[in-house]
């Protein structure tokens, strides 16, 4: 097999870089520990020294195959926010992709009536670099974001790493035999994809579990939504039918004003400036849904003392439909609102501003804010008793700007909380 020392340039430094490459695919989306280059850096350099080890057989045994296991477990663990099940099942994974692209590789060469250390190299690199971008794309497509959360099933890693020691074993005691070695190769190559069989079935089950929950987040959002739209429509008629109601008694008043005395007409007059004043708190932006939400929230900020100023353009947000309207501005407000409720009264204050310019759209809503700002997955952390439910509020707004492949950004600056929403519309 002088195909090998064609191959191994760079002797068992070989091995341990073929492993090292696929194991960082897959550990790729691990948490990862502090000095995380310094000590990647550190295990390359240290590991280099197979180059220089001759390893010997005891009993027919080739221990460079254990070590370099053991030492790519030893780099997970140095390196990576991950349990003992996963550092053996990312070992054992590594090892099986690793023996079927070079069991691949030796079935094409052995194949071959002659061949040249170059095109030995070339194959050896195609083969390799075909399973390893296979599995990256499979890894890529199933978007789970950390495979060390998926490789934690203990009877798939003890069943995938007993797979891996016995054909280990044969490997190591099984003679090379021009006649039949193809069939123990693809015997080898049958055995490794089991033990990944049982490592990507846990996988698959955790993307699945994946997959569910955000189907459960997004018909909880759609849910949110619905009902978010029926509330809307039940206080625009409410709206307008207190506005026909006050109508209504103003005519009366104004027709009674006629037969009672100065004093009379004076209080009576009073009452009815009062009812033209809430006609006054009814927003009138053009925009029949976002009038309805101002309208509402506007009311809600005088009951509470809250100081709340608006300036939209509602050109803004003519691209926008009339549930997402009252979703994403509906949502900005409750969430100021209930933060303006726990300041002291003379500090509340809300100001929302939406304009355009050429296609760029720009939001813009702050608030009052004292305390510091607690992050989770680059949303607030909710206060509310009901979290599970309570957190689709802004969930639902970047739901909506994601949609619309927009940007939002939160942040605290000199005790005013900032929402600024950034969509480009398209044409």
């Amino acid at each position: 097999m002088e195909y090998i020392s064609y191959i191994t340039v760079l002797n068992f430094y070989n091995f341990f870089l073929e492993m090292m490459i696929i194991n960082l695919i897959l550990t790729k989306g691990c948490i990862r520990k502090k000095h995380y280059w310094v000590k990647l850096i550190g295990f390359f350099a240290f590991s280099f020294l197979l180059y220089f080890c001759d390893f010997n057989y005891y009993y027919g045994f080739n221990p460079s195959f254990l070590i370099v296991y053991i030492l790519i477990a030893f780099y997970d663990y140095l390196l990576y926010e991950i349990s003992f099940v996963s550092l053996i099942s990312f070992a054992s994974a590594s090892f099986a992709l690793q023996h079927i692209s070079w069991n691949i590789t030796a079935i094409i060469i052995e194949s071959l009536d002659s061949y040249t250390q170059l095109g030995c190299i070339a194959i050896y690199i195609i083969c390799f670099t075909c399973v390893y971008l296979l599995i990256y794309l499979i890894i890529k497509k199933s978007q789970i974001e950390n495979m060390g959360e998926q490789f934690n099933n203990l009877s798939s890693c003890v069943a995938a790493f007993f797979i891996i020691a016995i054909t280990y074993v044969l490997s190591s005691l099984v003679a090379y035999d021009p006649g039949w070695n193809v069939y123990f190769r693809i015997y080898a190559i049958i055995c490794c994809a089991i033990a990944l069989g049982f490592l990507f079935d846990t996988v698959q089950i955790g993307f699945l579990n994946n997959t569910n929950k955000e189907l459960v987040k997004d018909k909880a959002i759609l849910e949110q939504l619905m009902n978010q739209q029926k509330h809307y429509q039940k206080l625009s008629e409410e709206t307008i039918d207190i506005i026909n109601l006050k109508c209504h008694d103003m005519k009366n008043q104004i027709s009674a004003l006629r037969t009672m005395d100065l004093r009379e007409r004076a209080d009576n007059i009073s009452k009815i400036e009062k009812a033209i004043n809430v006609y006054g708190e009814i927003a009138k932006t053009g925009n029949s849904t976002f009038d309805v939400v101002l309208t509402e929230k506007g009311l809600l900020c005088e009951s509470n003392k809250i100081h709340f100023t608006y300036l939209v353009d509602p050109d803004a947000i003519s691209f926008l439909g009339k549930v997402e309207i009252a979703t994403l501005f509906g949502n900005a407000l409750d969430n100021a609102i209930e933060s303006e409720r726990k300041i002291e009264i003379g500090k509340r204050y809300i100001h929302l501003d939406a304009k355009r310019k050429n296609n760029i759209v720009a939001i813009h809503m702050e608030n009052y804010y004292e305390g510091d700002l607690i992050l989770s997955s680059s949303l607030p952390e909710t206060n509310k008793s009901n979290k599970i439910y309570h957190g689709y509020g802004l969930k639902s707004i970047q739901y909506i700007v994601d949609k619309y492949e927009g940007n939002m950004q939160l942040k605290v600056e000199n005790h005013m909380f900032n929402l600024n929403i950034v969509i480009t519309v398209k044409i």
